[in-house]
């Protein structure tokens, strides 16, 4: 979701919202209201949150001050990425429903403008009845238009739900409208695919939520164990509150759990439609433009050219006992032999990670297309607004197709080195459905969108996983901020103990 602050990038987020209109503005465009009165309440709420955890440590007013004023500060960016969080699931919510309604609505009677009357009246949440009914409104007042008016008001939808399932459904809603066909298996498959995908959103959250309440519960268990430690000092007679380190440390570690938090916070809020990124188009085309080029036999001459000055001085620190030169001329050789096969399989792994995304995106549409067109346009059709990550093999397989259209081969060979078990088979599928062989056209475009599904559904569950991982490092985090104030009250209680309070006052 767009913000304000997204203009700010330079500010800081706990500046930005040091002005309450900020606040309000963001608070708005998530669909809450948020009112001086209860941000007060919010503010005072923090303030006895904040003294609530200095009294047991006994931290002096100096310090209390330090951590309400951090906990003040960083409210506002809890609570505004807390109802971005809420704002992002029912977006996904309204989405599932919005596309589960279309499909089932439209099986009954094929007509886009019916569907969305249909839509309308199941929709429950007020952003998306009124996205559907300006959709219904410019399809009924719009007296004249140069393009598609179907097309226009769906667009409507696009923008305000930026989702590629939804761009789909909509493409095919207009590609069955306007030339007809058998189109409720597809209607069967696209349902599947978004229960899939549901399931796939839902379990993702869950898993993160209890990935967010283990970092809660650990971050809170070490503040205890921290509290503990101090007792136990002042129970055995060794007083460690008045210190300086142990203010300090005690401040700061309750000032970092905090930012911690926010950090996680924040993190819940990602946008549910949108999840995959991808790099810079340059740098893709770059990357591809390596993999496809490379020559091995070339590549390991050059690295055996490049490698005779490194044998040289292994061969003469060996000869001469020099432990110097055997270092620096076996780790010269073995640079020389492996970086460039490191960098290109660094490479093909990062390519075909871009391709398992991008790829059933295109079959899908490719699938779609084909209810009414042949094979080759179809493909045609697909090249101009493709991921680039696959962008130049599609004008390769046109250009090969269109010298030899009947030939297997350029199906067989798309993507050269980047392709995977899951391209053979889909491809031999594609052309299995261009040669007329194995059936008739119907059963090949599902056999083709059943594959696009399996593949989707492998595919977001590895980004799931990767999202996950990367997660759990970060909500680990708050462990050590309390892990290490530990190791610090330990160090102060020895040293008091030893008579050594000169260090540490």
């Amino acid at each position: 979701m767009k913000t304000k602050q997204k203009a700010n990038k330079k500010t800081p987020a706990a500046i930005y919202y040091l002005n309450f209109k900020n606040i309000q503005a963001d608070v708005q465009r998530c669909g809450f209201e948020i009112t001086p009165v209860r941000l007060l309440t919010y503010y005072l709420l923090t303030l006895a949150g904040c003294v609530a955890v200095c009294i047991p440590f006994r931290l002096p007013v100096v310090s209390m001050v330090a951590v309400s004023v951090a906990g003040i500060v960083c409210m506002p960016v809890v609570l505004v990425s807390s109802c971005r969080q809420k704002y992002e699931e029912a977006r996904f919510v309204e989405t599932s429903i919005y596309i589960s309604q279309m499909l089932s609505a439209f099986s009954i009677k094929p007509k886009i403008l019916e569907a969305l009357k249909s839509t309308k009246g199941i929709a429950t949440s007020v952003p998306m009845s009124e996205t559907v009914n300006a959709a219904i409104e410019h399809i009924l007042y719009t007296s004249y238009s140069a393009g598609d008016i179907r097309e226009e008001a769906l667009a409507v939808i696009e923008a305000k739900y930026n989702c590629k399932r939804i761009k789909t459904l909509h493409k095919f809603l207009i590609n069955v409208e306007n030339k007809g066909g058998e189109y409720n298996q597809t209607i069967d498959l696209l349902q599947k695919d978004r229960e899939l995908w549901e399931n796939r959103v839902e379990e993702f959250r869950k898993d993160e939520s209890s990935k967010k309440t283990e970092a809660v519960l650990s971050a809170g268990f070490v503040i205890i164990v921290c509290w503990f430690v101090m007792f136990l000092g002042k129970f055995a007679k060794l007083d460690i509150t008045p210190s300086p380190v142990y203010q300090v440390s005690t401040t700061a570690m309750i000032i970092a759990e905090m930012l911690l938090y926010i950090k996680i916070n924040c993190s819940l809020s990602m946008d549910l439609l949108q999840k995959v990124s991808f790099r810079p188009e340059k740098s893709i085309l770059k990357d591809y433009q390596t993999v496809v080029g490379y020559d091995e036999k070339r590549e390991n001459m050059r690295s055996l050219k490049r490698s005779i000055l490194p044998a040289v001085i292994l061969l003469a620190g060996i000869l001469l006992n020099k432990f110097l030169l055997i270092i620096m001329g076996g780790a010269a050789l073995f640079f020389t032999i492996f970086d460039k096969r490191v960098g290109y399989s660094m490479t093909v792994k990062q390519l075909r990670k871009e391709i398992a995304f991008a790829y059933p995106q295109w079959l899908m549409e490719m699938a779609l297309l084909l209810q009414g067109n042949n094979v080759r346009n179809s493909i045609r059709m697909t090249v101009e607004n493709s991921h680039p990550v696959l962008r130049k093999a599609l004008e390769k397989l046109v250009a090969e197709l269109d010298e030899s259209p009947n030939s297997m081969e350029p199906y067989l060979d798309f993507l050269g080195p980047l392709r995977t078990k899951e391209i053979n088979t889909s491809m031999s599928m594609l052309y299995a459905a261009s040669s007329g062989t194995n059936g008739n056209t119907d059963e090949r475009i599902k056999e083709i969108i059943n594959s696009t599904i399996k593949m989707t559904d492998k595919a977001e569950k590895l980004e799931n996983a990767d999202k996950l991982l990367g997660l759990d490092l970060m909500f680990k985090a708050p462990v050590i901020p309390g892990t290490v104030n530990i190791f610090i009250y330990a160090a102060i209680v020895m040293m008091s103990a030893m008579d050594m309070g000169v260090y540490i006052r």
